[in-house]
C-alpha cells in the first residue's frame, strides 16, 4: 500500500529516516546509512522541501566521518550550501559550511 504524499506521516518519516541512517552509520553499517538518507531525499524533493532536503547533507557528513571518508560528501555539502544560500537561510547553512569546511580539509582541498 503506497501511502499519498499528503499524509502527514510521510514528511515525519524522512525525518526518521536521517535518525536511522545516523544509528546504522553508529553500527558501521553504511550502505544502510547510505540508502536510508537517499530515501530521506527523495521523500522531501517528492514534498517539495527543499529546506528540509538541503539539510540532509548533514546527516551525511555525520556517516561519511564515522566511516572516515569525509571526501565523498564535498559535492552533497557544496550543493545543499548553495541551495541554502539561495534560499537566504542563515540557520543551517552555518551549520553546512563549516561541515564542508571540514570535509574539504580532509580532502586536502582546505586553504
Amino acid at each position: 500500500m503506497t501511502v499519498p504524499l499528503t499524509d502527514p506521516q510521510v514528511p515525519r518519516s524522512a525525518i526518521l529516516l536521517r535518525g536511522r541512517a545516523f544509528v546504522a552509520a553508529t553500527r558501521a553499517e553504511f550502505a544502510t546509512a547510505y540508502r536510508l538518507l537517499g530515501r530521506s531525499r527523495e521523500i522531501f524533493a517528492d514534498l517539495g522541501l527543499r529546506y528540509v532536503g538541503a539539510t540532509v547533507s548533514q546527516t551525511t557528513y555525520e556517516v561519511a566521518l564515522r566511516q572516515g571518508g569525509l571526501a565523498a560528501v564535498v559535492p552533497e555539502l557544496q550543493t545543499d550550501e548553495r541551495t541554502l544560500a539561495d534560499m537566504g537561510d542563515r540557520w543551517s547553512r552555518s551549520t553546512t559550511a563549516a561541515m564542508l569546511a571540514h570535509a574539504l580539509c580532509a580532502a586536502g582541498r582546505g586553504g
